[in-house]
């Protein structure tokens, strides 16, 4: 396996096992009674701790006494929510003698653990599977060093295809080389290359969906956007932090996502549906669900469900819908006017094609034109798409007429990909209700 997203998952899921064990063992050393909800709040604390504590997860580029010491923090956090809610929540009178042991009993396991997840792991990723294709851009000793920690040992799931140095590159050669060797990073010299050669190089990354890791010369290039990381022991910048790549974010956003789905479709459309079908069957002929081909996370395309608000046409899936659009019949003006079209993506959003929050879905024929024309456009598809988004909060929704409306939109989107929390997505389904009731200009 290339890429595994298992591993995240498989990890706390044995933690919690050995919390299990290792908390009915210390209430039956302390001979205190053995209850389901005191087990309960437990994995509670612990969740929450998880979730406070963001570099728990093993990274590919992981050194084993920093996950230690995040494991500790982890521990400490976890001993002190722990006590909290069985204290204030359950009312348990547990000593604080089986808090220690209880506590130092489990961080030991989990540590032990995690020990031995290391060396399974880099053991698997040396015989050549889970890694990833890598391209180094520039010729100095930090670029260099950081070659030595791609091939030491080999065990960090890095295949170097190759070196570029500066004296010899040439964008048109880079470009072939991303194409022909399959590259899915690229670590890039800060200091050997002018901002616009580096912007350019970025650009097209972010539009062909390449990560970007900046090897740092620390007078150098620095930005609100980039993040220090370690590869071995060789300092590099990520470019780009996607939030949504953390896998306890993405578990929350897609719990939210199941739940909010879920009770749209059984409080809302199990009797808006049948009314809606009447409604649109009665002014004109055609399907009561429109499909349609529009591009999703990692640019793959995905069948977008809307009630039907327009005549059946050929232009459908090529033509935006403009204000006094003859196509547009009555029940659908008002239904697009209301956002009640939209509606049926909430069946995508349970089926795992769209997020309730998110950049909007585009057209795939528009995805292709506005690729060409907006720089960085393609890097709104590191996440799934939304029934709405923080661009169409701030104005920017429906018909896209200039290529500033294009821009402003996409600007947004990044903004939201790298500062996304749970909050944030609070507050724009909050901005979105809103803007339905007080009307939005374009809408139509």
């Amino acid at each position: 396996m290339r890429y595994s997203k298992l591993l995240f998952p498989l990890q706390v899921l044995l933690d919690v096992i050995i919390l299990e064990i290792i908390w009915h063992a210390a209430l039956s050393y302390f001979n205190y009674q053995l209850l389901t909800k005191s087990l309960l709040v437990s994995l509670l604390a612990w969740t929450v701790s998880l979730y406070l504590i963001r570099n728990y997860r093993l990274k590919r580029y992981s050194r084993t006494p920093k996950i230690l010491h995040d494991i500790t923090r982890l521990g400490i956090i976890y001993l002190g929510i722990n006590v909290m809610l069985q204290s204030f929540v359950l009312g348990a009178n547990y000593s604080h003698s089986f808090y220690l042991f209880f506590h130092g009993l489990f961080l030991g396991f989990v540590m032990l653990i995690r020990i031995v997840e290391i060396v399974m792991i880099k053991r698997y990723r040396s015989l050549g599977h889970n890694y990833r294709n890598v391209l180094i851009l520039g010729n100095t000793p930090d670029t260099k060093n950081l070659e030595r920690n791609l091939f030491k040992g080999n065990d960090l799931g890095y295949h170097l295809k190759g070196v570029l140095n500066n004296t010899d590159y040439q964008f048109d050669k880079f470009v072939q080389v991303l194409k022909d060797k399959k590259i899915d990073v690229v670590f890039i010299s800060a200091k050997q290359f002018s901002s616009d050669e580096f912007n350019k190089i970025v650009d097209y990354a972010d539009n062909n969906l390449i990560k970007i890791r900046v090897v740092p010369n620390f007078s150098g290039l620095f930005a609100s956007n980039l993040k220090l990381d370690y590869v071995g022991y060789q300092p590099v910048l990520v470019y780009r932090e996607i939030a949504l790549d953390d896998w306890m974010n993405a578990q929350v956003k897609r719990g939210f996502d199941i739940i909010f789905s879920l009770f749209v479709i059984v409080f809302v459309l199990s009797w808006l549906m049948p009314l809606m079908a009447l409604l649109i069957k009665l002014e004109s002929k055609g399907p009561v669900i429109f499909k349609q081909k529009r591009s999703g996370i990692n640019n793959k395309e995905f069948d977008c469900f809307k009630f039907r608000s327009m005549t059946v046409n050929k232009n459908a899936n090529s033509l935006q819908a403009s204000k006094g659009d003859a196509r547009i019949t009555k029940i659908g003006a008002f239904i697009r006017k209301t956002s009640i079209d939209e509606l049926p993506q909430f069946i995508n959003v349970l089926l795992g094609d769209m997020s309730v929050v998110g950049p909007r879905p585009h057209m795939v024929k528009h995805t292709e034109e506005f690729s060409n024309v907006v720089d960085r456009y393609m890097l709104r598809h590191f996440v799934k798409p939304g029934i709405t988004g923080l661009a169409q909060t701030m104005g920017y929704r429906g018909e896209t007429k200039t290529k500033q409306d294009i821009k402003g939109r996409i600007t947004l989107d990044r903004f939201y990909i790298e500062n996304w929390n749970f909050f944030l997505d609070i507050k724009i389904i909050y901005d979105t209700l809103v803007n339905g009731v007080r009307g939005e200009e374009k809408a139509y």
